[in-house]
């Protein structure tokens, strides 16, 4: 973004936050606002701007010093600094309007954290948990009957949202010791056809 006289512009792009801070500004004329940590008004007499090379001195602008992340400076060559939405003239509008955007970034961090932990949360509990009607489509049980088996204890199991939710492991667990359960109506066990079928071939054959 072009930068008006005297006014210093914010860009962004790709989640990235650009301050410009003038033409003829020392070292460039943009500067990442996140590796901004204080301002403070230029004096030629301040120790601490000496970093900043003599020839900078000369430029006749009010300017402001940043001071950047790794004991870094910057040198504006302008006097409003364009911070977020504001315009801002005096150190202590510069100051308030850092710190305001520095809360904002700190709170969307902290957005972001809390988004992670809950999508590894939520993985983690479909890892081990899941409804009764997928735990109808893997056990073969029927799905009244999952919730039977949670209601009772039978099988490890937690209500969340209104829904059962149950232990993959501990079902597969209950299904392995004992027999099979309940089904819907109108479809026959299978297994229990089978063991009939092949006992009446077994009588057939003995005769």
């Amino acid at each position: 973004m072009a930068g008006l006289p005297g006014v210093v512009c914010t860009a962004g792009g790709d989640g990235v936050r650009r301050i410009f801070i003038g033409v003829r500004a020392y070292p460039k004329a943009f500067i990442d606002f996140d590796h901004v940590e204080r301002v403070e008004q230029f004096s030629q007499g301040n120790p601490h701007h000496r970093e900043i090379p003599t020839a900078e001195y000369r430029y006749p602008y009010r300017r402001w010093v940043l001071h950047l992340r790794g004991g870094r400076l910057a040198l504006t060559s302008v006097q409003n600094l364009g911070i977020g939405k504001r315009t801002c003239s005096t150190l202590r509008e510069i100051e308030a309007a850092l710190a305001e955007i520095q809360a904002s970034g700190r709170l969307a961090a902290w957005r972001r954290k809390r988004k992670e932990r809950g999508r590894r949360f939520e993985d983690a509990w479909t890892a081990r948990y899941m409804r009764a009607k997928q735990a109808e489509r893997e056990s073969g049980y029927h799905r009244d009957h999952v919730k039977v088996l949670a209601r009772t204890g039978k099988v490890e199991a937690i209500k969340r949202g209104g829904q059962w939710w149950v232990d993959r492991e501990d079902l597969q667990r209950y299904q392995a010791n004992t027999r099979p359960g309940p089904r819907p109506k109108g479809k026959p066990n299978t297994s229990e056809c089978d063991t009939t079928t092949q006992r009446a071939a077994q009588g057939a054959a003995g005769l």
